[in-house]
């Protein structure tokens, strides 16, 4: 794990030994802002990842309203959501879903986003070794338009 002081983990809500992703709640453009909290990785605090993804996206994240906004891990900003997105593995690839309660989302509700893996092996490597990946077994990813 990395070596964040008790003030630190405080201040971000974060708990030493217990990894989590965060989602930026808006970036002003289209593209997704992921802060990982866990062991060190591209960041001290753990990892950071930026994805460029439709406007619909984006638009749908300007317009959740989350019950808490958290701090960045990396400034005093509040301006992130938790418990809004997870990873999954499975036998084809690697998928972000993010819960936004979007009626116009790709999946009940839900965008879905197929990862890349050469540009996200880093990402993927660390949230694997932070246990952030739910593992799907023999499913297949989710292949489809909006429904």
């Amino acid at each position: 794990m990395n070596n964040m002081n008790e003030e630190y983990t405080k201040e971000k809500e974060v708990t030493q030994d217990k990894p989590l992703l965060q989602l930026r709640n808006t970036t002003g453009t289209n593209q997704l802002h992921i802060q990982g909290w866990g062991c060190v990785g591209n960041r001290d605090y753990g990892f950071a990842q930026k994805f460029t993804v439709p406007t619909d996206i984006t638009d749908s994240l300007d317009n959740f309203q989350a019950a808490h906004v958290y701090q960045s891990l990396a400034s005093d900003a509040k301006i992130y959501y938790r418990e809004v997105l997870s990873v999954q593995k499975y036998i084809d690839g690697y998928q972000i879903q993010i819960f936004l309660d979007d009626k116009n989302a790709n999946l009940n509700k839900t965008w879905c986003l197929d990862m890349n893996i050469p540009q996200c092996s880093n990402f993927i490597s660390w949230l694997e070794d932070n246990q952030l990946i739910t593992d799907c077994g023999e499913e297949t990813r989710f292949v489809g338009g909006k429904q």
